[in-house]
């Protein structure tokens, strides 16, 4: 089952008012910019992703969870976060039931997640997301990876040793002479 189907029935198994606002934050997400794709991950957790994975929401006994990846690296010029503000990284807004939405707010704050998460992918050629089946897939500059296999040399103490060689340890570690050598005791 593709994810949009997935979440397709994840909101219409909810029927209450969670229901409705998870529809509403789906909505924003896929309208906020047409490169954002949804996947359902975590068994049972809707996430969009548009340059990287922008945010999650899941409903909660009482209220609406809506995450934002990196929501503390960018700026919430509406107020709307408020819960998560202890964060290194993740910023949520908590939905209670009485609360009104505001769309146009909302849909600013995902463009701006959108466009952080553009901004931390220029300059990585290596790296670069190619669209290919509705999955991200990573491509390798087979120049550059030649390169780091190439430069990648074992430490001295990690050298394997050649087969058929005998080498004796004492118990302090140092070599001894050679198994078949002629040393005299």
């Amino acid at each position: 089952m593709k994810p949009s189907e997935q979440i397709d029935q994840h909101i219409a198994g909810i029927p209450d008012w969670r229901g409705k606002v998870l529809a509403t934050i789906r909505r924003i997400m896929r309208e906020a910019d047409p490169a954002v794709t949804e996947d359902w991950k975590w068994m049972g957790t809707p996430v969009w992703y548009c340059d990287g994975m922008v945010s999650l929401a899941n409903p909660h006994r009482g209220k609406v969870k809506w995450t934002f990846v990196k929501g503390a690296h960018f700026a919430d010029a509406g107020h709307l976060f408020n819960a998560g503000l202890e964060g290194n990284e993740w910023r949520a807004i908590d939905i209670f039931e009485k609360d009104r939405l505001d769309e146009a707010a909302l849909r600013r704050l995902v463009k701006t997640a959108i466009a952080y998460n553009r901004s931390q992918r220029t300059g990585k050629e290596n790296n670069k997301a190619v669209e290919a089946g509705g999955k991200k897939v990573r491509q390798v500059d087979k120049k550059q990876e030649t390169r780091r296999r190439k430069s990648y040399s074992r430490p001295a103490s990690v050298q394997p040793v050649a087969a058929g060689a005998k080498t004796d340890r004492s118990r302090n570690g140092r070599n001894s002479a050679p198994r078949n050598s002629t040393r005299k005791f």
